[in-house]
C-alpha cells in the first residue's frame, strides 16, 4: 500500500488521520527466559512462526536469539492492518504459544508501533 506522506507542517487533524491509516503495524518484543529454556522456546517459536506467516496480513514474523546473552530472544512482526493483527491476537496458536512458554519466561515486553510512512534508510 502506498500512501502519500502527510508533512508534519500539516494541520494536527491531517497528521492525526494520517497516524490513524497506518500502513503497516509492527510488533516488536524482547523476552528473558529462565536458565536453560533457550531452545525449548525456539522449538516452540519455529512452530508458531510457521502458523503465523500463514495469516493474512502477516508481512514479516521472526525470532531471534540475542547472540550476547543466552536468556533473551527478541521477537518482530508486521501486519498488513488492525483487522489482520486482531485476528492473528485471537487464533489458537498465540494462546497456545503464549501459554505455553508462561512457565519458561522470567520477563518480557511487547511493544506496537503504527507506521505512517517508510524510506530506505541507506541505498546499495
Amino acid at each position: 500500500m502506498n500512501r502519500s506522506r502527510t508533512p508534519w507542517t500539516a494541520s494536527p487533524g491531517a497528521r492525526v488521520r494520517a497516524i490513524r491509516s497506518a500502513t503497516m503495524i509492527i510488533v516488536s518484543g524482547t523476552t528473558t527466559l529462565k536458565p536453560g529454556q533457550r531452545d525449548s522456546v525456539l522449538a516452540r517459536a519455529i512452530i508458531f512462526t510457521k502458523q503465523s506467516l500463514t495469516e493474512p496480513g502477516c508481512r514479516a514474523f521472526v525470532f531471534a536469539a540475542d547472540v550476547s546473552d543466552m536468556r533473551v530472544i527478541h521477537h518482530y512482526e508486521e501486519w498488513e492492518d488492525e483487522a489482520a493483527l486482531a485476528a492473528h491476537l485471537a487464533s489458537d496458536h498465540v494462546k497456545s504459544f503464549t501459554d505455553g512458554i508462561a512457565e519458561l519466561r522470567d520477563e518480557g515486553r511487547v511493544m506496537r508501533y503504527d507506521v505512517v510512512e517508510s524510506a530506505p534508510l541507506a541505498s546499495d
